[in-house]
């Protein structure tokens, strides 16, 4: 009777556990580099072992043969766990909960937004200091902070053995790290795109495109694309838009999805010099933009598209000077629903951007600014510099800055644009951009990543369209190398 007891307990154990997302990390490093901290990484010794079990749920473990004869078992009886070992379905949860309690000691505490980051603060002359931040995944860490950051580290050290302890330049859940002289940091996934292997598609097959895929060739293809999925969700936004013409396909892919797959990994390794850079902006001058686009379905490609850009920048950009870039977050997706028209996909996306956008500011807030109010967010945006939320569609941009009721064809992108100008009256600035400086273009057209690589390679843009009218000038100074520059 214990053990099918025991057994129907066993869906019940709580075995969810935090990772850190792409946006803390993100957010994490951008305060590192505009704090100019030594950027650190650790990863903890057994760290599954080091869990404490919860004693008022055991759990069982079916034991060996030879166990059962030296314990006089019979064939219905069980052990019960007391201890640690690997294998525990909640070995992750158990860990988290131990960091927690440990860091908890040294008076860090968790970010309110992200449970995997932490901040170590106190109180100097009534002002609050913080002293270091601390992002955990899994086993692994990533930080930066000051001395005192540093002793509260070695202590925990001593408590959860670290297996390595490396600065400036080291590998992070696979994204290569290499903070740079000026404390800015770079990340890349070259190596990671030069280890993936094509598919080797035989002369046959490619001269039959249109041919379906055999199971195998299915199952290597989805294994391509969740490879070159990785490295585009981290350091490659510039693939987004081509890899999602292959993902468009995988429900009937045939032998030219394929060929496109191998096209867009020989892509990846040509350009692999291609990354991030979170550049060393004074914390106090931190802003973010947000850059929306969408394509329409055409007859090649029925679904429509989704892109956002989140970078974080200074107020120099409202004023149409150069302004550093530093991407933190990017997406690129399918319209999860049918849309009528260009303007129903802009707003769609736009809506979504700027969602993003002010999730970005919260976490953001929490690091820069004393008792951040991140509970209100109208308070809390008004705590941060002005945001900017740029877009290239005109139509969109005419319905959100004008005061009238905006006339749409369906109400659905009506309600979008309320929305978006709702969200637009949280401390920020809407602005026009023309299409040729619309760096999320190369999310959403598959044709287009010369608009995200080259301001990506500088580290800085910049545009002209301000009017305090919501009216923008004709002129645009598009701050790139070469030919690029000056276009109008």
């Amino acid at each position: 009777m214990l053990y099918w007891v025991i057994k129907i307990q066993l869906t019940n154990v709580a075995r969810d556990s935090p990772t850190l997302t792409k946006e803390g990390r993100s957010t994490i490093l951008q305060y590192i580099a505009s704090r100019q901290w030594e950027l650190t990484s650790f990863d903890i010794k057994t760290a599954f072992l080091r869990g404490k079990a919860d004693e008022s749920n055991p759990l069982a473990m079916e034991p060996p043969e030879e166990l059962r004869k030296k314990l006089n078992l019979s064939a219905a009886q069980v052990c019960a766990l007391v201890g640690n070992a690997y294998g525990r379905v909640d070995a992750p949860l158990l860990f988290y909960k131990e960091l927690s309690r440990q860091l908890k000691d040294l008076n860090f505490r968790v970010h309110p937004l992200e449970p995997c980051v932490f901040l170590l603060e106190s109180n100097v002359d009534s002002k609050r200091v913080l002293h270091g931040i601390l992002g955990v995944h899994v086993d692994d860490g990533i930080c930066g902070g000051d001395e005192f950051f540093h002793q509260q580290l070695q202590k925990l050290s001593k408590s959860l053995p670290f297996g390595s302890f490396k600065s400036r330049k080291f590998t992070f859940t696979g994204i290569h790290l290499e903070q740079l002289p000026d404390y800015s940091i770079r990340a890349s996934q070259s190596d990671y795109v030069h280890r993936i292997m094509a598919i080797d598609v035989g002369k046959p097959r490619r001269e039959t495109p249109e041919s379906a895929l055999t199971e195998s060739e299915k199952s290597k293809l989805r294994a391509l694309v969740g490879s070159l999925q990785y490295a585009v969700t981290h350091t490659r936004p510039d693939l987004a838009a081509k890899l999602g013409e292959v993902q468009a396909s995988m429900a009937n892919p045939k032998v030219s999805t394929m060929m496109l797959c191998n096209k867009v990994l020989r892509e990846a390794q040509e350009n692999s010099h291609v990354q991030i850079c979170y550049r060393s902006i004074p914390v106090e001058k931190v802003t973010h933009v947000s850059f929306g686009d969408a394509s329409f379905a055409s007859a090649k490609q029925l679904s429509s598209f989704q892109g956002s850009l989140i970078c974080a920048t200074t107020e120099d950009l409202n004023d149409n000077k150069e302004a550093p870039i530093s991407p933190l977050s990017w997406s690129s997706k399918k319209i999860s629903r049918v849309v009528r028209s260009t303007l129903s996909a802009e707003a769609y996306s736009m809506s979504r951007s700027v969602d993003r956008l002010g999730w970005l500011r919260l976490l953001w807030g929490e690091f820069a600014v004393p008792k951040f109010p991140w509970q209100d967010p109208t308070k809390a945006y008004a705590c941060l510099p002005m945001a900017i939320i740029t877009t290239d569609c005109r139509s969109l941009y005419d319905l959100v800055s004008r005061t009238a009721m905006p006339q749409c064809e369906e109400f659905r992108t009506t309600l979008e644009v309320l929305l978006i100008r709702e969200q637009c009256q949280d401390h920020c600035v809407f602005r026009w951009i023309p299409t040729t400086i619309m760096l999320a273009d190369a999310l959403t057209k598959p044709w287009n990543s010369l608009s995200l690589e080259q301001p990506s390679k500088k580290g800085s843009f910049a545009y002209l369209t301000k009017n305090p009218c919501f009216a923008p000038t004709p002129i645009v100074d598009l701050q790139f190398p070469g030919s690029m520059k000056n276009l109008r």
